[in-house]
Protein backbone atom coordinates (compact mmCIF):
# COMPACT_ATOMS: atom_id res chain seq x y z
CA UNK A 1 0.00 0.00 0.00
CA UNK A 2 1.24 3.32 -1.29
CA UNK A 3 2.00 6.19 1.77
CA UNK A 4 -0.66 8.11 -0.09
CA UNK A 5 -3.06 5.74 1.13
CA UNK A 6 -2.27 5.05 4.22
CA UNK A 7 -2.28 9.14 5.14
CA UNK A 8 -5.88 8.60 3.39
CA UNK A 9 -6.87 6.20 5.96
CA UNK A 10 -4.80 8.00 9.09
CA UNK A 11 -6.71 11.30 8.08
CA UNK A 12 -10.17 9.15 7.80
CA UNK A 13 -9.82 7.65 11.03
CA UNK A 14 -8.68 10.79 12.59
CA UNK A 15 -11.73 12.55 11.03
CA UNK A 16 -13.94 9.72 12.62
CA UNK A 17 -12.32 9.63 16.32
CA UNK A 18 -13.44 13.76 16.18
CA UNK A 19 -16.57 13.48 15.05
CA UNK A 20 -17.43 10.24 18.23
CA UNK A 21 -15.72 12.58 20.68
CA UNK A 22 -18.04 15.69 19.37
CA UNK A 23 -20.81 13.30 19.60
CA UNK A 24 -19.53 12.41 23.24
CA UNK A 25 -18.96 15.89 24.67
CA UNK A 26 -21.93 16.88 23.33
CA UNK A 27 -24.31 14.36 24.90
CA UNK A 28 -22.16 14.37 28.04
CA UNK A 29 -23.10 18.62 28.02
CA UNK A 30 -26.71 17.95 27.17
CA UNK A 31 -26.80 15.54 30.44
CA UNK A 32 -25.74 17.88 32.47
CA UNK A 33 -27.57 20.62 31.41
CA UNK A 34 -30.64 18.43 31.84
CA UNK A 35 -29.70 17.53 35.56
CA UNK A 36 -28.46 21.06 36.02
CA UNK A 37 -32.01 22.77 34.86
CA UNK A 38 -33.69 19.73 36.70
CA UNK A 39 -31.55 21.14 40.43
CA UNK A 40 -32.42 25.06 39.51
CA UNK A 41 -35.89 24.83 38.02
CA UNK A 42 -38.41 25.90 40.90
CA UNK A 43 -40.79 22.87 41.84
CA UNK A 44 -42.82 25.92 43.30
CA UNK A 45 -42.72 29.61 43.75
CA UNK A 46 -44.87 31.52 46.43
CA UNK A 47 -45.23 35.05 46.22
CA UNK A 48 -46.36 36.89 49.33
CA UNK A 49 -45.80 39.57 51.88
CA UNK A 50 -43.42 37.96 54.76
CA UNK A 51 -42.69 41.37 56.67
CA UNK A 52 -45.62 43.49 56.16
CA UNK A 53 -43.83 46.16 54.10
CA UNK A 54 -46.42 45.92 51.44
CA UNK A 55 -43.96 44.35 49.20
CA UNK A 56 -44.38 41.10 47.47
CA UNK A 57 -41.91 38.49 48.77
CA UNK A 58 -40.72 35.26 46.59
CA UNK A 59 -40.23 31.83 47.79
CA UNK A 60 -38.52 29.40 45.39
CA UNK A 61 -38.55 25.63 46.31
CA UNK A 62 -36.36 23.82 44.39
CA UNK A 63 -33.66 20.87 44.14
CA UNK A 64 -35.42 17.96 44.01
CA UNK A 65 -33.10 14.42 45.66
CA UNK A 66 -32.05 12.66 42.19
CA UNK A 67 -34.04 9.87 41.76
CA UNK A 68 -34.53 6.88 44.29
CA UNK A 69 -33.55 9.33 46.97
CA UNK A 70 -36.52 10.26 49.67
CA UNK A 71 -37.84 13.90 49.72
CA UNK A 72 -39.31 16.48 47.73
CA UNK A 73 -36.68 19.21 48.22
CA UNK A 74 -33.45 20.40 49.54
CA UNK A 75 -33.47 24.00 48.69
CA UNK A 76 -35.61 26.85 49.68
CA UNK A 77 -34.82 30.62 48.29
CA UNK A 78 -36.52 33.58 49.98
CA UNK A 79 -36.40 37.00 48.33
CA UNK A 80 -37.55 39.71 50.34
CA UNK A 81 -38.38 43.20 48.33
CA UNK A 82 -35.94 45.57 48.27
CA UNK A 83 -34.28 43.36 51.47
CA UNK A 84 -31.99 41.00 49.53
CA UNK A 85 -32.36 37.19 49.58
CA UNK A 86 -30.95 33.75 51.49
CA UNK A 87 -30.69 30.24 50.34
CA UNK A 88 -31.62 27.86 53.03
CA UNK A 89 -30.42 24.33 52.35
CA UNK A 90 -31.87 21.33 54.12
CA UNK A 91 -29.81 18.69 55.91
CA UNK A 92 -31.47 15.74 54.58
CA UNK A 93 -34.50 16.40 52.34
CA UNK A 94 -37.54 18.45 53.13
CA UNK A 95 -41.00 17.40 52.69
CA UNK A 96 -44.70 17.68 52.17
CA UNK A 97 -46.22 19.50 54.73
CA UNK A 98 -48.17 16.60 57.30
CA UNK A 99 -51.81 15.94 56.97
CA UNK A 100 -52.41 16.11 60.53
CA UNK A 101 -51.13 19.42 61.08
CA UNK A 102 -52.93 21.50 57.81
CA UNK A 103 -55.98 19.67 59.73
CA UNK A 104 -56.00 21.48 62.35
CA UNK A 105 -54.05 25.15 61.13
CA UNK A 106 -54.51 27.61 58.47
CA UNK A 107 -51.55 28.31 56.11
CA UNK A 108 -51.24 31.62 55.01
CA UNK A 109 -49.99 30.90 51.62
CA UNK A 110 -51.39 28.27 49.09
CA UNK A 111 -48.66 25.38 49.43
CA UNK A 112 -48.80 21.56 50.65
CA UNK A 113 -44.62 21.90 51.20
CA UNK A 114 -44.46 25.08 52.89
CA UNK A 115 -46.53 26.52 56.25
CA UNK A 116 -46.11 30.11 57.11
CA UNK A 117 -47.80 31.67 59.65
CA UNK A 118 -47.93 35.54 60.19
CA UNK A 119 -47.98 37.51 63.67
CA UNK A 120 -47.66 41.60 62.53
CA UNK A 121 -44.20 42.20 60.41
CA UNK A 122 -42.61 38.63 61.41
CA UNK A 123 -43.15 35.36 59.42
CA UNK A 124 -42.72 31.70 60.85
CA UNK A 125 -41.82 29.13 58.07
CA UNK A 126 -41.93 25.97 58.82
CA UNK A 127 -40.32 22.81 56.91
CA UNK A 128 -41.48 19.09 57.62
CA UNK A 129 -38.09 16.45 57.07
CA UNK A 130 -38.86 13.51 55.32
CA UNK A 131 -41.31 10.75 57.47
CA UNK A 132 -38.53 7.75 57.95
CA UNK A 133 -39.78 4.80 59.24
CA UNK A 134 -38.69 5.92 62.83
CA UNK A 135 -39.76 9.26 62.29
CA UNK A 136 -38.59 12.52 60.73
CA UNK A 137 -34.79 13.20 61.25
CA UNK A 138 -35.35 17.06 60.51
CA UNK A 139 -37.91 20.06 60.66
CA UNK A 140 -36.69 23.70 60.31
CA UNK A 141 -38.03 27.25 61.50
CA UNK A 142 -37.55 29.91 59.68
CA UNK A 143 -38.16 33.44 60.90
CA UNK A 144 -38.53 36.37 58.85
CA UNK A 145 -38.39 39.79 60.64
CA UNK A 146 -38.45 43.42 58.57
CA UNK A 147 -35.03 42.41 56.90
CA UNK A 148 -34.12 39.49 58.49
CA UNK A 149 -34.74 36.03 57.69
CA UNK A 150 -32.86 33.14 59.89
CA UNK A 151 -32.98 29.36 60.74
CA UNK A 152 -34.43 29.52 63.99
CA UNK A 153 -34.04 25.47 64.64
CA UNK A 154 -33.48 23.10 62.02
CA UNK A 155 -32.92 19.59 63.72
CA UNK A 156 -34.67 16.72 65.29
CA UNK A 157 -38.54 18.02 66.77
CA UNK A 158 -41.65 16.61 68.28
CA UNK A 159 -44.30 16.35 65.73
CA UNK A 160 -45.92 19.64 65.79
CA UNK A 161 -49.39 19.85 66.42
CA UNK A 162 -50.60 23.68 66.18
CA UNK A 163 -49.56 27.06 66.44
CA UNK A 164 -51.46 28.32 69.36
CA UNK A 165 -51.31 31.23 71.49
CA UNK A 166 -51.79 29.62 75.18
CA UNK A 167 -50.19 32.99 77.57
CA UNK A 168 -52.46 35.47 76.03
CA UNK A 169 -49.58 38.05 75.06
CA UNK A 170 -50.80 38.31 71.31
CA UNK A 171 -47.87 35.49 70.07
CA UNK A 172 -48.02 32.04 69.38
CA UNK A 173 -46.61 29.40 70.20
CA UNK A 174 -45.99 25.80 68.45
CA UNK A 175 -47.27 22.58 70.39
CA UNK A 176 -45.37 20.10 69.94
CA UNK A 177 -45.62 16.12 70.94
CA UNK A 178 -44.09 13.27 70.03
CA UNK A 179 -46.55 10.31 68.79
CA UNK A 180 -46.88 7.93 71.60
CA UNK A 181 -46.59 4.23 71.49
CA UNK A 182 -49.75 2.93 71.78
CA UNK A 183 -50.61 -0.23 73.66
CA UNK A 184 -54.44 0.18 72.89
CA UNK A 185 -57.13 2.13 71.37
CA UNK A 186 -57.04 4.20 74.44
CA UNK A 187 -53.82 3.43 76.54
CA UNK A 188 -49.92 4.37 75.56
CA UNK A 189 -46.92 5.08 76.88
CA UNK A 190 -46.41 8.85 78.63
CA UNK A 191 -46.02 11.59 75.70
CA UNK A 192 -45.85 14.90 77.23
CA UNK A 193 -47.26 18.15 74.93
CA UNK A 194 -44.11 20.29 74.61
CA UNK A 195 -44.43 24.43 74.39
CA UNK A 196 -42.25 26.13 72.18
CA UNK A 197 -41.77 30.14 72.15
CA UNK A 198 -40.54 32.19 69.84
CA UNK A 199 -38.89 35.28 71.68
CA UNK A 200 -36.24 35.65 69.59
CA UNK A 201 -35.18 32.13 69.71
CA UNK A 202 -36.68 28.96 69.66
CA UNK A 203 -36.95 28.11 72.94
CA UNK A 204 -38.70 25.24 75.66
CA UNK A 205 -41.19 26.88 78.25
CA UNK A 206 -40.97 24.97 80.73
CA UNK A 207 -44.01 26.56 82.48
CA UNK A 208 -46.00 26.80 79.54
CA UNK A 209 -45.18 22.91 78.91
CA UNK A 210 -46.21 21.96 82.45
CA UNK A 211 -49.34 23.55 82.62
CA UNK A 212 -50.67 22.54 79.20
CA UNK A 213 -49.97 18.92 79.98
CA UNK A 214 -52.04 19.67 83.72
CA UNK A 215 -54.44 20.85 82.28
CA UNK A 216 -55.21 18.45 79.06
CA UNK A 217 -53.12 15.68 79.07
CA UNK A 218 -50.97 14.56 82.31
CA UNK A 219 -48.00 15.76 84.26
CA UNK A 220 -45.36 13.63 84.82
CA UNK A 221 -42.25 15.52 83.49
CA UNK A 222 -40.50 16.81 80.40
CA UNK A 223 -39.39 13.44 78.51
CA UNK A 224 -41.26 10.27 76.90
CA UNK A 225 -41.23 7.65 79.26
CA UNK A 226 -42.23 3.98 78.22
CA UNK A 227 -42.86 3.40 82.03
CA UNK A 228 -45.57 4.92 82.26
CA UNK A 229 -48.93 4.44 80.99
CA UNK A 230 -51.71 6.81 80.07
CA UNK A 231 -55.65 6.44 79.58
CA UNK A 232 -57.15 8.22 77.31
CA UNK A 233 -60.88 7.73 77.71
CA UNK A 234 -62.53 7.28 73.89
CA UNK A 235 -65.44 9.75 75.37
CA UNK A 236 -63.19 12.36 75.43
CA UNK A 237 -62.68 12.97 79.52
CA UNK A 238 -58.77 13.96 80.69
CA UNK A 239 -56.33 11.42 80.43
CA UNK A 240 -55.12 9.64 83.61
CA UNK A 241 -51.83 7.47 84.51
CA UNK A 242 -52.84 3.43 85.08
CA UNK A 243 -49.41 2.69 85.40
CA UNK A 244 -46.50 4.20 86.81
Amino acid sequence: MSSKSLNRITLALNAGYAIIVALLLTTTCKAQTDVQNTAFTPLETIITDLNADNLPDTLQIYLPPVEGDPGEFRKINIALGGHGRNTFTANDAWSKIDHGFTAGNTNAVTSNRVFIHKEGNKSIILLWGFAYGSGREEYAIIQVTGNKMEFLHHYWLEDPVTFTDLDGDGHAELLCRQEPEMDTKITGVYSPYMVYTFNGVFTLSQVLTKKYNTDHYVWAGYKYNEKIIVESPSDGSKPRIIKQ
